[in-house]
């Protein structure tokens, strides 16, 4: 038989068809647009370090209207290409989650070793036991950060140890990667204030104590404690005794030339 005449309200095999290939082709040019500006998107978001990305802009193709068992239709024969990777996102599997996890876990299972050893240290009387506690507390924290690169606590941990043993040069140091750390891993303010307030401990235990204040400063612009208020006071009036120290000092040498 013939095709017919298509009755009132039903759409002609032809019709159809041609409502078909504009829907697809109107999809298929909205998805390399998107395509293309989410690759774009990524690589600007590359030069400046941000992985992060912000949803691209509304397509301006507008399909074809159709029914909604055309559009279902249409949308199976032309299906979205994947996102572009990103390569500034680091992919990771179940496996490498799994170890990241694992490697935590144990990672602060070593630091409370670490701490329970370290509180006992600080119990002794005897000063030989009470170092060697200490060097075990330094072991264990340098093994938890070893295990755990990204922990913050380990490091400023390590550091308290280190001072406690008289190594405040070294604190320095592991405060300063505690800081660095904790900004990479967008860690909690209050770890970040430790390790500046830590580090400003150890700066005034080496005689940097304006560099001292400046760290201690910091630590509150991030948690402000009563402990480091007083310590920025105490600081400062320390500071302004070493002035007037330098001051007289100074005052001495220039009288002794002028009796020369």
């Amino acid at each position: 038989g013939g095709r017919g005449v298509p009755k009132e309200g039903e759409i002609s095999k032809d019709t159809m068809l041609k409502e078909m290939d504009a829907l697809t082709k109107a999809m298929k040019d909205s998805n390399m647009g998107l395509a293309q500006a989410k690759t774009e998107l990524a690589t600007e978001n590359a030069k400046l370090g941000n992985p992060q990305s912000s949803p691209p802009p509304p397509s301006s193709s507008t399909p074809t209207p159709i029914s909604k068992t055309q559009t279902a239709k249409a949308t199976r024969a032309a299906p979205s290409p994947p996102p572009p990777v990103n390569s500034a996102i680091p992919t990771l599997d179940d496996d490498d989650i799994s170890d990241m996890g694992d490697r935590m876990f144990e990672s602060n299972l070593v630091r409370e070793k670490g701490n329970e050893t370290y509180q006992q240290a600080l119990k002794c009387q005897n000063t030989a036991l009470r170092k060697r506690r200490l060097e075990e507390a330094r072991v264990l924290y340098q093994q938890a950060h070893s295990m755990d690169k990204d922990s913050v606590p380990a490091l400023t941990n390590l550091a308290a140890v280190r001072m406690a043993l008289g190594d405040h040069a070294a604190a320095v140091v592991d405060c300063d990667l505690a800081i660095a750390t904790a900004k990479r891993v967008r860690a909690d303010s209050k770890l970040l204030a430790r390790a500046y307030e830590r580090k400003g401990k150890a700066l005034r235990a080496c005689g940097n104590l304006k560099e001292a204040l400046l760290a201690v400063k910091e630590a509150e612009t991030f948690s402000s404690t009563a402990g480091g208020t007083d310590l920025i006071s105490e600081l400062e009036e320390q500071i302004k005794e070493e002035e007037a120290k330098e001051l007289n000092l100074q005052r001495d040498i220039e009288r002794e030339k002028e009796r020369e």
